[in-house]
């Protein structure tokens, strides 16, 4: 049969073709009656777009166009609710501020914005994320923007200043681009889940997965690191690093976090009440913590490690509070703390050789904050909110621009001596 086909090539073409249509017939594609079957012509119609017209000849037959039987569905990114609350500078909550999400904190796309409540509280939705950036602003305030880390530890707190005619536009800082990842374990090797990593001085915070990883966000190629889990009342803190790099993603070496102490402490006013619901600021190697006073006045901050911190209340309902230094080298370190009435004042800003300064701009600060500005009469006498101990001032020309050094202030005469022309 074989040699009979090789000598007639004709037959061996004609069984070739054969093959062809019959296999061709057994999927459907092709039936001796003339008809295509239904699924095979669902198929072709539905995934090919024919050309409506018959190419010329020599001309270039476009590709078939495949069609997507349906969009494929949207990935949604993963939200979390971020609560916090507005206070301006003497710790009086600030009703009806905006607090809004940067672009960059949305996605891209158009930022919420939220108004605080009558206590000065507000929740927003943000993409989930290290931080979010927010611009809060209210009557009367100097706005702010505030790089908020979502995975903090410590109720988000945000202060307002009172605003003066020398204040500039605040910008946005920039975001880090260096991305330092690492484990966290147990003195028993375990992996730690759940335990907050930062890196000193940024302000941001990651939290570790069910086998210890952690993602955080670095300024710095050099840093140092700090874990910290309440729940256990553990801490670590790494030697000084230095990465290698200032971009990218970088390795972090693994962590052990050890047992850790606590700070403690009772906060009162100068009746001797106990004072609840006001912020407590606990500031050590780098890093501020901030807890908030129970119902009888006590607060508490676990996870530390050993060293040395400054605790000291937050301004709160029109009085303030002097920091106490507490050295945490054992389980746990008490402290007590006392806020203080503020006392109006009469000030009278004054040059060297006694003259006095008019229409003069004065603002008071308490820890660096500016809780207050006024404005002095033509005799340079201005009322301003003082606090027993040492106070700073800021004073500004008639212009508002015009920086004065203050040179000292004379308390028991009320005298505010600056160099001025």
């Amino acid at each position: 049969m074989i040699g009979v086909l090789m000598r007639r090539p004709s037959a061996l073409v004609a069984l070739c073709a054969v093959i062809v249509v019959s296999a061709f017939v057994a999927r459907g594609d092709l039936r001796i009656d003339g008809k295509r079957s239904p699924t095979s012509v669902a198929k072709s119609e539905a995934s090919i777009t024919k050309p409506k017209t018959r190419p010329k000849t020599g001309q270039r037959v476009p590709a078939p166009v495949v069609r997507a039987k349906a969009p494929a569905p949207k990935r949604t990114a993963a939200m979390v609710v971020v609560k916090g609350r507005v206070l301006d500078a003497l710790g009086y909550a600030v009703a009806q501020a905006e607090v809004e999400a940067s672009a960059a904190a949305s996605t891209k796309q158009k930022g919420a914005v939220v108004t605080t409540d009558a206590e000065g509280r507000f929740e927003i939705v943000l993409p989930d994320a290290n931080f979010a950036d927010l611009w809060v602003r209210g009557d009367g305030h100097s706005p702010r923007w505030l790089r908020a880390a979502l995975n903090s530890p410590d109720p988000l707190v945000v202060q307002l200043e009172p605003a003066a005619p020398w204040d500039q536009k605040p910008a946005v800082a920039t975001a880090p681009v260096l991305t330092g990842e690492g484990t966290v374990r147990n003195n028993l090797g375990e992996p730690l889940a759940g335990a907050y990593v930062t890196a000193l001085g940024s302000g941001l915070w990651s939290r570790t997965d069910e086998i210890g990883r952690y993602s955080l966000p670095l300024y710095r190629p050099e840093t140092t690191l700090l874990v910290h889990d309440p729940a256990i009342d553990a801490a670590a803190r790494s030697a000084a690093l230095k990465l290698g790099r200032d971009h990218g993603v970088v390795p972090l070496p693994e962590l052990v976090a050890a047992p850790g102490g606590a700070i403690r402490g009772l906060l009162r006013d100068s009746d001797g009440n106990p004072v609840e619901g006001a912020p407590v600021l606990v500031a050590g190697d780098g890093v501020t913590r901030v807890c908030e006073s129970g119902t009888s006045g006590r607060f508490q901050l676990r996870g530390l490690a050993a060293g040395r911190y400054e605790v000291r209340p937050h301004p709160w309902t029109g009085r303030v509070g002097r920091s106490q230094e507490v050295m945490l080298d054992g389980d746990v370190a008490e402290c007590e703390l006392k806020l203080e009435p503020l006392q109006s004042r009469k000030v009278q800003v004054c040059r060297e050789n006694g003259s006095p300064v008019g229409k003069a701009y004065v603002a008071v600060l308490f820890a660096g904050t500016r809780s207050g500005v006024a404005r002095a009469d033509d005799d340079g006498w201005a009322e301003v909110s003082l606090a027993s101990g040492p106070v700073q001032f800021e004073v500004r020309g008639e212009d508002g621009e015009s920086a004065f050094a203050v040179q000292g202030f004379d308390s028991e005469q009320t005298r505010l001596v600056v160099t001025a022309p």
